[in-house]
């Protein structure tokens, strides 16, 4: 089936307007709730790039939010706690991080409801996974998915609106160079790890420009992208089970039926390291966030800090079976007990 058909399946009953991104797909939502000059509540644990353009080119003001030390999703008495001190919030961000539903996203989207603040989900780490048959993005007033985050497709995004009209358009999409990249990125990502060991690393400071981000629709050929097991929640539950029972000490957060089964996040405190010997054993990880979108504002958020500088991001390849899941699982934990200290 289609990636497009299948999401829109998904999400019946619901307004979609598909973009080139997920950032793309986040500006549409801005841009329809008038969220421009705004203030808006949002994690401190989240990638830099993406919001510092979108917040700066919107000119939004932003109300950070540090993540609980046993979580990284935001909590509900902390949003409360942020709205009674921080007065005219007309908008928050709440992020899924690495596929795992907020544990309080009903509480969370009454209480919006409440204070008629709109509530945008962050997808674009999970699909799929539901709490009391409501799906993830579908609590609050909008969601807006990553693609290449959750399937095998290395462009396009979503923007779902769950009450009212979409009224706004998208541009026609332009196929750039960044495209070729992306596509050898997620499909032959281990030449690109492998020539990254002949590279010198340098000690370079990051520096992120304002970008302003146009709402594009993705091209034509991403009608091609097909799901295959890409969204079998069940078998990637129990693929994640394994990993969970396996390098359950360095869990932040443990499984349930609404936990991540997109991906595996550990703590561990020799990351780079650990992260360069697992690339080089074919084992697809990633290391979340660093630097966090809080710190270029030079805001404190001890919790978000010490995960950024702390986790790794297992990937799960759905095609695994439950033997290859244990072999992997078995060697990444050996790997780390070997290197962490």
């Amino acid at each position: 089936m289609e990636l497009k058909t299948w999401f829109i399946k998904s999400y019946k009953n619901k307004e979609i307007l598909f973009a080139s991104s997920g950032r793309s797909a986040l500006q549409a939502a801005i841009k329809d709730f008038s969220l421009k000059n705004s203030k808006i509540i949002i994690p401190s644990f989240i990638c830099a790039d993406v919001f510092y353009s979108l917040f700066k080119t919107n000119n939004i003001a932003h109300v950070f939010i540090d993540c609980p030390k046993k979580s990284f999703n935001l909590s509900f008495s902390n949003i409360k706690e942020a709205c009674e001190k921080n007065k005219g919030i007309k908008a928050i961000i709440l992020v899924h991080n690495f596929g795992l539903l907020n544990k309080d996203i009903e509480k969370i989207a009454l209480f919006c409801k409440k204070k008629n603040i709109i509530l945008i989900e962050d997808c674009a780490h999970i699909i799929n996974i539901s709490k009391n048959n409501k799906q993830a993005g579908c609590f609050g007033d909008a969601s807006i998915f990553s693609f290449p985050k959750i399937s095998n497709a290395f462009l396009g995004g979503a923007y779902v609106r769950n009450k009212g009209k979409i009224n706004v358009k998208a541009e026609d999409y332009k196929v750039r160079f960044i495209d070729i990249y992306r596509f050898f990125n997620m499909n032959f990502r281990f030449i690109i790890d492998f020539l990254k060991l002949f590279k010198k690393e340098k000690q370079e400071k990051l520096i992120i420009k304002a970008e302003k981000i146009i709402i594009t629709k993705p091209p034509f050929f991403f009608s091609l992208f097909k799901i295959k097991n890409d969204f079998d929640t069940e078998k990637r539950k129990k693929i994640a089970l394994i990993f969970h029972k396996k390098l359950n000490s360095y869990l932040l957060e443990k499984t349930t039926k609404e936990n991540f089964f997109q991906s595996i996040p550990i703590l561990v405190k020799n990351r780079d390291k650990i992260f360069q010997i697992l690339t080089n054993k074919g084992i697809k990880c990633r290391k979340f966030w660093h630097p966090i979108l809080s710190s270029l504002y030079n805001k404190k958020s001890p919790n978000a800090d010490f995960f950024s500088e702390r986790i790794l991001n297992i990937l799960i390849n759905p095609s695994w079976d439950e033997k290859q899941a244990e072999k992997i699982s078995d060697t990444i934990s050996k790997t780390i007990k070997k290197y962490d200290f």
